[in-house]
C-alpha cells in the first residue's frame, strides 16, 4: 500500500511526450553546456588562463565550420538547436555585460 510506484526511464520519458537523450546526445550537451558556461562566466576575467578559456569558446562557438563532427554547428543541429539564434543570444549577454556598470554585474 505505502509501496512507491515504479518507472521505467521509457515510461517516464512517454509521460513527458519525448525520448531520454541517448549517451552521445547527452555528450554533445554537456559540450555545448560547456562552452556556454565558459562564454558567460569569463567574459570579463583578467586571469590570463581564465581569458584562454572565454577566447576558445567564443572561436568555437563563432566558428562555422560545419566539417568537423564536434564543431558548434554540427552538435547544434545533432541537438536541434538553431546555432544562429544561439550565437545571437550569447551576443546579446555579452552586450549586456559589457555595457553594465561593473557594480551591476555583482
Amino acid at each position: 500500500m505505502f509501496e512507491p510506484d515504479t518507472l521505467l526511464p521509457e515510461q517516464y520519458f512517454s509521460l513527458l511526450g519525448r525520448k531520454p537523450l541517448q549517451g552521445e546526445k547527452r555528450l554533445l550537451l554537456a559540450m555545448l553546456e560547456d562552452a556556454v558556461h565558459c562564454f558567460q562566466t569569463y567574459l570579463l576575467a583578467k586571469k590570463p588562463h581564465e581569458r584562454r578559456l572565454f577566447q576558445e569558446s567564443e572561436e568555437w562557438i563563432n566558428s562555422t565550420d560545419g566539417l568537423w563532427f564536434f564543431s558548434f554547428e554540427n552538435i547544434c543541429d545533432v541537438l536541434g538547436i538553431n546555432p544562429g539564434r544561439m550565437r545571437n543570444a550569447l551576443k546579446a549577454v555579452s552586450y549586456t555585460h559589457l555595457t553594465l556598470p561593473t557594480s551591476d554585474l555583482v
